[in-house]
């Protein structure tokens, strides 16, 4: 995973995905090597999530990228955003003013960089209701390929 850092924007790359955090929208996408012909682009697929309006004051800061979701940290607050369906999941106060994350290359343990502190944040365990998510979107395959034992599996075949 590499990030890359500008005045007004954040890159961050992780496989074949990449996410731009700008001062109001979030661009990710796919990134694609070595398949396309000379020309065409090396993105696939990019969307873009609008954070916030125009007439509010506070810009996010910094962004990070699960599996699932994007995390997004305010100076005094942090935002979880699930890609699928780009649903604000939960929202946390910081009593400190926040700087940036940072990932531990060798463990990918996120850290969260303020004006006084450190802190790590645990990520345990995000997939575990992806398989409802999918099914509510009526996404079969998406259900059943996260499902975690028998009886998901079960309920997700029974509704389709």
């Amino acid at each position: 995973m590499t990030s890359a850092d500008t005045s007004r924007c954040q890159l961050e790359v992780c496989e074949d995905n990449f996410t731009i955090l700008s001062e109001r929208l979030i661009c990710y996408g796919k990134l694609v090597f070595g398949s396309q012909n000379a020309g065409e682009s090396l993105i696939r697929g990019a969307k873009m999530l609008r954070l916030s309006s125009q007439d509010d004051p506070v810009l996010p800061v910094s962004i990070a990228t699960t599996k699932h979701h994007f995390l997004v940290l305010f100076p005094k607050r942090l935002v979880v955003v699930r890609k699928i369906d780009e649903a604000r999941v939960m929202t946390m106060d910081l009593n400190t003013l926040s700087r940036r994350f940072l990932r531990d290359a060798e463990t990918s343990t996120l850290w969260v960089w303020s004006s006084s502190e450190v802190f790590s944040l645990s990520l345990g365990d995000e997939s575990r209701d992806m398989w409802r998510v999918h099914l509510r979107r009526a996404s079969f395959e998406a259900a059943l390929s996260d499902c975690r034992d028998r009886d998901q599996k079960m309920i997700v075949g029974l509704l389709f």
